[in-house]
């Protein structure tokens, strides 16, 4: 979904719903209108990827609108207003908060979400973002929240054989300190997708983050160029693009 400068993702299956990230908190209520034009009224999972504001920003206004099973997030605590605003209205919906773990997987149907990072207390909030690997039968995405090139490695060392995924969320917003070379070639995505606001005040994304990319033969999309992106999974464990119109990118309000 396009949040401007954060990361917003839904997906969904015939069943199932499942909302990675959330954006900032400007983009609440716009999420929660999101969520109703696409008929999502329920999330089997949300998962926080780490606690900056441009990811778990929209939470404490999605919990108040829509119920949730189970919140995975990192264990790492926060000292931010909007940290300590996502962590009581969690509480308040009564949404059990379970800290992602490598490791850990989490089954509906079809739906398997595998864990492959963290497995401890990182010192850096980008750096204990979950990574997850998230498949619909035969179709799969790598969700790699803001993780960094010392992640990448980790990833590597831990879970090589789980990282290729034909669609990757490229991680940290196409930051020049997330997509190695060595982490792209064991992915070897065909389709690249970057989060990211247009005119990043960061720079997002980088461009030699994006020589990168495009040197592995993927599809590059953002949501600073293209507004939302919509996938659908087709046969022959292919993703098809579809235009998101008639929906307008999402926009806060005034």
């Amino acid at each position: 979904m396009d949040v401007g400068q954060g990361d917003a993702i839904l997906v969904t299956t015939n069943n199932h719903a499942i909302l990675v990230d959330a954006g900032p908190p400007t983009m609440g209520d716009s999420l929660v209108r999101y969520l109703r034009r696409h008929s999502v009224s329920h999330l089997d999972f949300v998962i926080a990827t780490h606690p900056h504001a441009d990811h778990i920003g929209g939470l404490s206004t999605l919990f108040a609108e829509k119920s949730v099973d189970t919140l995975l997030c990192a264990y790492h605590p926060h000292t931010t207003q909007t940290y300590e605003n996502y962590v009581a209205a969690a509480k308040h919906a009564h949404i059990p908060r379970v800290a992602a773990r490598r490791g850990d997987s989490y089954h509906r149907e079809n739906l398997h979400i595998e864990i492959l990072h963290p497995d401890t207390l990182w010192g850096s909030l980008n750096n204990g973002s979950v990574v997850a690997r998230l498949s619909i039968g035969a179709h799969t995405m790598l969700l790699t929240g803001d993780a960094e090139k010392e992640v990448e490695e980790e990833l590597l060392k831990h879970t090589p054989d789980a990282l290729y995924a034909p669609v990757l969320k490229v991680g940290h917003h196409g930051s020049n300190s997330s997509s190695t070379h060595e982490f792209l070639a064991a992915v070897a995505p065909r389709i690249a997708l970057i989060q990211c606001g247009k005119n990043s005040p960061y720079g997002h994304p980088h461009p030699r983050a994006l020589r990168r990319i495009h040197a592995t033969g993927a599809d590059i999309f953002s949501t600073a160029q293209h507004g939302s992106i919509r996938l659908k999974g087709v046969p022959h464990n292919r993703w098809r693009l579809i235009p998101e119109h008639p929906y307008p990118p999402l926009e806060p309000l005034p």
